[in-house]
Parts: structure tokens; C-alpha cells; sequence
């Protein structure tokens, strides 16, 4: 073996081992990503398990408004007929009282005839 031949082989050596360290470094960075995947994976099967969550607790929010809804508009109506009723009731009873106000005139009304011809009768009979 020759000189160049000893001198070439630790020069491959060299390489071997730059190359075996840069293996190594790759690896390693290796190693981290797939560690940090596999962190991101958690974290992506928890953001999925939340908004799935989310998604249900969504849904029995809606259930929950559409049947609030149901309640306020049975509730709408009630009160919406109540005072129909109410409004009908008033208009009566506006009715009966001026009904009764106008018996009560036309009563007062004959009473006072009934009283002049009485007083009428009273001076014609006092003038005799």
C-alpha cells in the first residue's frame, strides 16, 4: 500500500464520520419532528373532540331556542286573546253604562214631568 492510498482511506474516514454525524443530526431532527407531529396530532384529536363538543352543545342550544320560541309565542297568543277578551269586555261595559246613564235621564226625566204636573196640580188645587 502506498502513501496515497493510507492518505485517501482517512480522508474517506473523515467523510464517513462527517457523513455519520450528519446522520446523526438528521435522526435526531428526525426524532423532534415526528415528536412534535405526534404532539400536534394530540392536539388536533382534542380540538376535534371539543368541537364536537361544541357542535352538540349547538344543537341542544337550538333545540333549546326553537322550544323558548314555541313557549314565548303560545305565551304571545294568550296574552293577544286575554286582551281581545279584555277589549270586548270594556266595549260592554262602556255599553251598559251608557245604556244605564240613559235610563237614569229618561227616569229623571219623568220624574221631573211627573213632579211639575204633581206641582201643577198642587198650585190649581191651592188656587181653587
Amino acid at each position: 500500500m502506498g502513501v496515497s492510498e493510507i492518505g485517501g482511506g482517512g480522508e474517506w474516514m473523515d467523510q464517513a464520520t462527517t457523513l455519520a454525524q450528519q446522520v446523526g443530526q438528521l435522526q435526531g431532527q428526525v426524532k423532534v419532528l415526528e415528536e412534535r407531529l405526534a404532539a400536534a396530532d394530540a392536539v388536533e384529536e382534542h380540538l376535534h373532540v371539543e368541537l364536537d363538543a361544541a357542535r352538540a352543545e349547538a344543537a341542544d342550544a337550538r333545540a333549546d331556542l326553537k322550544e323558548c320560541q314555541a313557549r314565548a309565542e303560545a305565551r304571545s297568543e294568550e296574552w293577544r286573546i286575554r286582551l281581545q277578551d279584555m277589549g270586548r269586555r270594556l266595549d260592554d261595559a262602556e255599553a251598559s253604562q251608557r245604556r244605564a246613564e240613559d235610563e237614569r235621564a229618561t227616569v229623571i226625566a219623568a220624574l221631573g214631568r211627573r213632579g211639575r204636573r204633581q206641582l201643577d196640580r198642587s198650585q190649581a188645587e191651592a188656587a181653587d
